[in-house]
C-alpha cells in the first residue's frame, strides 16, 4: 500500500468520524444552475406536489415541526420552494426561504460511499482496525474497533459534539478524529 493511499484512506477514515465532506468527482458531472419553473415544464403534477407540501402543513399544525423549508427541483427546475411554520419558536419569527439550517451526519452517506468504493477497489476492508490507518487509536480503549463498526455506529464512541473540549491548538477534522482514540469504545467527552 502506497503512502498516498494510506493518506487517503486515513483522511477517510477521519472524515467518517468528524462527519467532514467528500469531494465530488467534478470531472464527471456538468455544473448546473437551478432556475425557476413549473411542475408541468418537468412532468410533474402540481396535485401532488400541493398534497406533499400539505403533510408538512399539517405536520407544523400539530407542532410534529416548528418550522421547516421545502425545495423541490427536478431537471434542473425548482418548482417547489415554500417556507412554513417559524424559524424561532420563543420570538415567533417565521421561517424564511433563506433560513439558514444546524445540520449534523448528513455527510455520512457520502463517507460510507466513499469507503465502500475502496473496500471494491481493495485498498481497504470493513474489518480492518482504525488503528492500521489512525496510528492514536492504537490503545485499549480504540484499538479493536473496525472500519465497519464505525459505519455501522457499532464501535462503542460516546462522543458528544463533533469536536472534543478542550480544544488542543488550530483543530481539523482529522486531528479531532485522531483525538477521538483517546475516548475509545465506552468513553465519553471530556
Amino acid at each position: 500500500m502506497t503512502l498516498s493511499t494510506r493518506s487517503a484512506i486515513r483522511s477517510s477514515i477521519a472524515l467518517l468520524l468528524a462527519a467532514g465532506l467528500v469531494a465530488p468527482n467534478l470531472e464527471s458531472q456538468q455544473v448546473r444552475t437551478l432556475s425557476y419553473g413549473s411542475p408541468a415544464d418537468v412532468g410533474m403534477s402540481p396535485a401532488v406536489l400541493a398534497g406533499a407540501l400539505g403533510i408538512y402543513q399539517e405536520a407544523v399544525e400539530r407542532g410534529d415541526l416548528v418550522g421547516t423549508v421545502v425545495l423541490v427541483a427536478r431537471q434542473g427546475r425548482v418548482v417547489v420552494h415554500e417556507a412554513l411554520g417559524l424559524r424561532d419558536k420563543e420570538r415567533r419569527l417565521p421561517m424564511e426561504r433563506n433560513t439558514m439550517f444546524r445540520m449534523a451526519s448528513n455527510t455520512k452517506p457520502l463517507v460510507a460511499t466513499a469507503i465502500a468504493q475502496l473496500v471494491e477497489q481493495e485498498t481497504l476492508e470493513y474489518t480492518d482496525l482504525v488503528r492500521e490507518y489512525l496510528p492514536e487509536w492504537d490503545n485499549y480503549r480504540a484499538g479493536f474497533i473496525t472500519v465497519g463498526q464505525l459505519l455501522s455506529h457499532a464501535g462503542g464512541l460516546r462522543i458528544q459534539s463533533l469536536f472534543l473540549e478542550p480544544l488542543e491548538g488550530n483543530p481539523t477534522l482529522q486531528r479531532e478524529a485522531a483525538r477521538f482514540g483517546s475516548v475509545g469504545a465506552g468513553g465519553s467527552s471530556w
